[in-house]
Parts: structure tokens; sequence; C-alpha cells
């Protein structure tokens, strides 16, 4: 597949979880504010939460600011987003040999005497391993997660349409 197609489809990917979950969220607002519908509100600010640990990204960096600005969420997403900033869930093992491989070649493994399978720390953009090299006792790798740029323009185009959505 050429670049343009797979970024096309990496980005194609991203607008259609973003606009299903994003169409989940207003309708649960709509119920609730027009119809009288009662929801959840702690399940459905974790809910919010574990899909945007899934999703990673700027929306996932966007909840962690918003979860440090006191009185700006109700009090259940405001707990919610904040386990975000310490407990974004990791990539699989199997993604990050792909991803390392790919950005070190097949033989990375002989970089590292010591290579932690499991990540020290995940973030919205990527995840530190703790390594180690003969040179080197104590290194953070840090593997940005695949197709992080196109989740990003992604991302930017669709805030920009919401933005103009309350343009007048």
């Amino acid at each position: 597949m050429q670049y343009f197609e797979k970024d096309f489809l990496q980005r194609l990917k991203r607008y259609g979880q973003v606009t299903a979950q994003t169409a989940k969220l207003a309708t649960k607002i709509f119920s609730q504010s027009y119809l009288n519908i009662a929801i959840n509100r702690e399940k459905h600010a974790k809910d919010i939460a574990d899909f945007l640990g899934e999703v990673k990204g700027p929306l996932m960096k966007i909840a962690q600011l918003l979860s440090t600005v006191p009185d700006i969420l109700p009090s259940e997403y405001q707990k919610a987003f904040i386990q975000l900033q310490s407990q974004a869930p990791s990539m699989r093992w199997p993604l990050i040999q792909r991803r390392l491989t790919h950005e070190l070649g097949e033989n990375w493994r002989n970089l590292f005497t010591y290579f932690d399978t499991q990540a020290a720390a995940a973030a919205s953009l990527g995840q530190v391993h703790k390594a180690s090299t003969s040179c080197h006792p104590h290194l953070a790798v840090k593997i940005q997660y695949p197709g992080i740029g196109n989740m990003v323009e992604a991302d930017i185009q669709q805030f920009k349409f919401i933005l103009k959505l309350y343009q007048h």
C-alpha cells in the first residue's frame, strides 16, 4: 500500500472512532438535557476516559489538561480524567516489538542488554520503557504510538470542524 493511501486510511479510521464517540456523548447529553433522561455520570465519565485512553493523542491530552483546572468539569469527569494522567493504558508488547523493528531494524534487541517489556509510563503520545546497554545502565526508551501524526492531524481537523459549528 502506498504511503498516501495508508496515511488516508489511518486518518479515516481516526475520524470514524472520534465521530462515533462524539455522537454517543452528544446523544447522552441531549437525552439528559432535553428529554430528562438521567444518565449515570460516573459510568459515563469512566466510559469517556476509557475511550480517550484507548485512542490516545491530542484528545487524551486535552482531557488530562482539563482535569487539572479546578471546577471546569463536573467532579465525576474530573476524577475520571485525572486517572489518564497516571494510569494511561500502554500498548501491548507485540505492537511495541513491531514499532521497535520498524524504527531500529530487525536486530533491535542486540542494541540493548536489557529491555523491560512493561511500560514504565504511558502518556497521550507515547510510552516509556526502561532499558540498558553495555555503556548506559539506565535508559528510558520513548516509543511514539503508531500513526500519532495522523491522529494529531485528524483530531485538529475535527476540532476545527467543531469550532466552526459554534461560530455565528
